[in-house]
């Protein structure tokens, strides 16, 4: 006791911080870069420091760090596109506190998109034109790929690869194809001459 007074033992029922000597990197990166992950301290009001572990996923759910010490600096190369997941745990007391941050991961050069094959680019009016194959490169797993037909008369038609059209006005088509991602957008046109 202490002037009469029955002293008790601190209680600490804070939630715990954690702190980096070092910025957290912004939360986009490019695919291939190397992220470095550095150091973190996890510490209480009360208590001081406390354990920290850290795990990366990879936005195929791969761990890419697994519950390792996050007192430690950790580089690793992003090497897939999307969101990576990153926590750090924080055991204290009979919790364990979970602090969640993403990082997006995408390319800066935008999609490439050739023909494959011989694509005729003239015809006589009632020809019947067949929509290419395309190569797509540069481009997440998920993506889309669209491709219109603008007719002379501006009308535009919606196709697939293999799909045939029959040509039925004299002018100028343009076969239209459209590739996007999460990450990018881009597209390329062919003109096409009908005559008669």
């Amino acid at each position: 006791s202490f002037n009469g007074e029955t002293l008790m033992p601190f209680d600490d029922k804070t939630i715990p911080t954690i702190v980096s000597e070092k910025t957290f990197r912004d939360n986009t990166w490019l695919y291939g870069d190397e992220v470095n992950l550095y150091a973190i301290e996890a510490r209480t009001a009360l208590s001081g420091l406390t354990t920290a572990k850290l795990t990366v996923t990879a936005p195929s759910g791969k761990k890419v760090l697994n519950n390792v010490n996050a007192y430690n600096d950790y580089v690793f190369t992003a090497d897939e596109y999307g969101t990576y997941q990153i926590q750090y745990s924080v055991p204290f007391r009979s919790t364990t506190y979970k602090f969640n941050y993403t990082a997006r991961v995408f390319k800066e050069e935008l999609p490439e998109i050739s023909i494959a094959g011989e694509f005729v680019q003239t015809y006589k009016k009632g020809e019947s034109l067949t929509v290419p194959q395309f190569n797509v490169t540069g481009v997440a797993e998920k993506h889309t790929l669209t491709i219109y037909l603008i007719c002379p008369d501006l009308t535009m038609q919606k196709l697939s690869s293999g799909d045939s059209v029959e040509l039925k006005q004299s002018g100028s088509y343009r076969l239209s194809i459209t590739v996007s991602d999460e990450y990018n957008t881009t597209f390329k046109s062919w003109n096409i001459k009908v005559e008669g």
